[in-house]
C-alpha cells in the first residue's frame, strides 16, 4: 500500500518539477544566454574594428565620388 501511495504522488512531484524547470529557462536562462551571445558578438565587431579599422564605404578597385578629384571651388566649408 505505501508503495502505490508513493507511485500516485509522484507525477503531481513530477509535473511540479517540469514546470518549475521551464520557468527557470524561460525566465531565467535564454534570456541571459542570449544577451550572452548579442554581446559576445558586438564585442567581436568591435575588437575586430578596433584591430583591422572601420569598414571602407568605397570599394578598392572603384574609388569613391570623393576619391576621383581635386574638390569642386563651390564647397564650402
Amino acid at each position: 500500500m505505501i508503495d502505490s501511495a508513493k507511485e500516485t504522488d509522484r507525477p503531481k512531484h513530477q509535473k511540479r518539477d517540469e514546470i518549475i524547470a521551464f520557468l527557470i529557462l524561460a525566465v531565467v536562462i535564454w534570456p541571459i544566454l542570449s544577451v550572452a551571445i548579442v554581446g559576445g558578438y558586438g564585442f567581436i565587431v568591435w575588437m575586430s574594428q578596433i584591430i583591422f579599422g572601420p569598414p571602407d564605404p568605397c570599394i578598392r578597385e572603384r574609388p569613391c565620388a570623393s576619391q576621383t578629384g581635386p574638390p569642386s571651388s563651390d564647397a564650402t566649408f
